[in-house]
């Protein structure tokens, strides 16, 4: 996982590590983490024994598309694709009932 935090980071992500079983943070990180926190704690592996999360702030969007049982998520996400052709390149975190996109400012159609 470290590996990955790396990569995500060095595209601009500012990635946190979060506990595998409650997918809580495993360090403080409201008001004052900073991508220079993260590269530190890739450089003490602390993200090999956990999962990854990227802290939003105000350069990131993040779209979340719930599967409502009515109209599958995947026909919500070919809707949006039409509407944004840049979701195709965004991250995702697929869960049990949604798709979730994390798409950067810098990201344009």
């Amino acid at each position: 996982m470290n590996n990955i935090a790396k990569q995500l980071l060095n595209k601009c992500y500012n990635v946190i590590p979060i506990s595998k079983c409650n997918k809580m943070p495993t360090v403080p990180y409201k008001h004052s983490y900073t991508m220079e926190h993260a590269r530190a704690l890739i450089n003490k592996e602390a993200f090999n024994n956990n999962d990854i999360a990227i802290a939003l702030d105000r350069k990131m969007c993040c779209i979340d598309i719930d599967d409502d049982g009515i109209t599958p998520s995947k026909t919500v996400y070919e809707r949006m694709c039409d509407k944004i052709p840049s979701i195709k390149e965004a991250p995702t975190e697929k869960t049990k009932k949604d798709i979730i996109y994390i798409f950067h400012a810098m990201m344009r159609n």
